[in-house]
């Protein structure tokens, strides 16, 4: 019966994407096949559970496949045991280095009497904002975290807020953040990830089968125009090659010093591909007063010359290519790398780069 089906359904997508499809159906494998249909239709979902919190997690999925064996099908009657991370004198060893970054910023924060919220532009299903929300419940703060996710796996987010018992503490938006308050195209390109979407479509894969859907794109300056003032914030995103574009959206937030810190991801690919500056959101964020820093590990993928992680590139016009280069350069098979922006406002801020040194060095 479920064979039966499964035909019923490569035969409608056939007959809708004829060109598309038949080729996909030629040159792959029935494996193949048989997840374009998981991901189209069936989308199947466990419940995993990482450190101490749940997560709903599509199982046709790079997170998931990252995920140990045994801590996959876990049952709802677990949830409630506890939501609790370490407490916030304590960092677990296995902790991703992301997370304990993020955390090192908020408690340098707190410690100078500044009160802080966290954005996380791509939650994907909240692997980094359920922890940090977690986190700030536990240091008994106020601080809030917005959560923006507009692709398939925004469901996913929703639920795993709630059934961490984080409702209080964590906000999540079903919108794309850019540079521009309007509608963009959403691409989900099958047979690869359900939490990897572009609002571009990636170069040499145009004639592939993908789930585009429109959604509502906003600024982070217009979100935050409304919001809290007197509070400042620290940002991650991982925007799948649109990183800039969102930190060009901080605009005024920038420049009025509301953040203390930015972790992003830059795409030099995605941005080749489409002809987009380079320089401009780096230069952006240089013109505002703040550091720029990369956190890339030289014992992770191949670069073309190692970068010294986490060390200041003091920016001046003369030498801003050849700081340009030092700071991005890389030639992993994503041509991306991680960077990091500080305000050089910050109270005590080398106090605070000794501790991200440490943990990104380590």
């Amino acid at each position: 019966m479920m064979q039966k089906a499964k035909q019923l359904i490569l035969k409608a997508l056939t007959h809708l994407l004829r060109p598309v499809v038949n080729r996909i159906i030629a040159d792959s494998s029935s494996h193949t096949c048989e997840r374009l249909v998981q991901y189209a239709v069936q989308r199947p979902v466990d419940l995993v559970k990482l450190s101490t919190l749940f997560y709903y997690c599509y199982t046709y999925d790079t997170t998931y496949d990252a995920v140990p064996s045994e801590c996959r099908r876990r049952s709802i009657q677990e949830v409630g045991l506890t939501s609790d991370v370490a407490p916030p004198d304590a960092m677990p060893t296995d902790m991703p280095s992301m997370l304990c970054a993020l955390m090192s910023c908020f408690r340098h924060l707190w410690e100078h009497a500044c009160e802080a919220d966290f954005i996380d532009v791509g939650a994907n299903i909240g692997t980094v904002a359920l922890p940090m929300a977690a986190f700030i419940k536990n240091s008994g703060r106020s601080g809030q975290v917005f959560a923006f996710e507009p692709g398939l796996t925004a469901p996913l987010l929703e639920a795993n807020i709630r059934v961490n018992g984080l409702e209080d503490f964590v906000r999540s938006f079903q919108q794309a953040v850019c540079d521009i308050d309007s509608v963009v195209p959403l691409h989900t390109l099958c047979a690869h990830s359900v939490g990897a979407h572009t609002a571009l479509t990636p170069r040499g894969k145009e004639d592939e089968l993908f789930i585009t859907k429109l959604v509502s794109s906003c600024r982070l300056d217009t979100f935050w125009a409304d919001k809290k003032q007197g509070r400042v914030l620290v940002i991650k995103i991982d925007a799948e090659g649109f990183d800039g574009e969102c930190i060009l959206g901080l605009g005024n937030i920038l420049a009025d010093a509301q953040v203390a810190a930015v972790f992003f991801e830059y795409s030099i690919g995605s941005m080749l591909d489409r002809c987009a500056d380079l320089t401009r959101p780096l230069k952006f964020l240089h013109a505002n007063n703040f550091s720029l820093f990369n956190l890339w590990n030289a014992k992770i993928g191949t670069t073309k010359k190692r970068i010294p992680t986490m060390e200041r590139l003091l920016i001046e016009d003369k030498e801003w290519m050849t700081c340009f280069f030092n700071l991005v350069c890389t030639n992993n098979a994503w041509r991306q790398t991680d960077l990091c922006a500080i305000n050089n406002n910050l109270p005590c801020i080398e106090d605070l780069l000794k501790v991200l040194r440490e943990i990104f060095n380590s």
